[in-house]
């Protein structure tokens, strides 16, 4: 009887720290869930509130496009419209820069391979014209 007691005993002890390790084990996933859910949680908050301060910048723009000093804005930036008694000033970029600036334009959507190829080419350029400044001062400096 003693050894039957014992044996009980035996497998009552593995049995409950086989529960209690299913519990500590349950408990350690649902702890690591619950921390996931808080900063995803978190997260979600901190972009309700950036969506909140985008939808105010929103309705107030909404409210300023009613407003007739908007339209008269929209029509000078964009349609060069102006006003009894308005002096219009215009900077022309030299040619130089003003394709400059429309290819850069032009190539923000190209791939990489695309554009390392066109920077070697401006490099290329500018060399050309490094090189040509300098073959110039040579000649002017040591005439031949």
């Amino acid at each position: 009887m003693i050894a039957k007691s014992r044996k009980f005993k035996t497998l009552l002890s593995i049995f409950v720290l086989l529960f209690l390790s299913v519990l500590l084990f349950s408990n350690w996933k649902i702890n690591k869930r619950r921390v996931f859910f808080q900063t995803k949680i978190e997260s979600l908050k901190q972009e309700i509130e950036k969506l909140k301060k985008e939808k105010e910048k929103n309705e107030i723009k909404i409210s300023e496009i009613d407003k007739e000093e908007y339209l008269k804005k929209i029509l000078k930036e964009d349609f060069d419209y102006k006003e009894k008694g308005e002096t219009v000033t215009a900077f022309i970029l030299p040619e130089d820069n003003a394709e400059t600036l429309q290819k850069e334009n032009f190539e923000m959507g190209r791939s990489i391979s695309e554009k390392s190829k066109i920077f070697l080419e401006k490099t290329l350029k500018i060399f050309q014209k490094s090189v040509a400044g300098l073959v110039e001062w040579l000649n002017a400096t040591f005439p031949r």
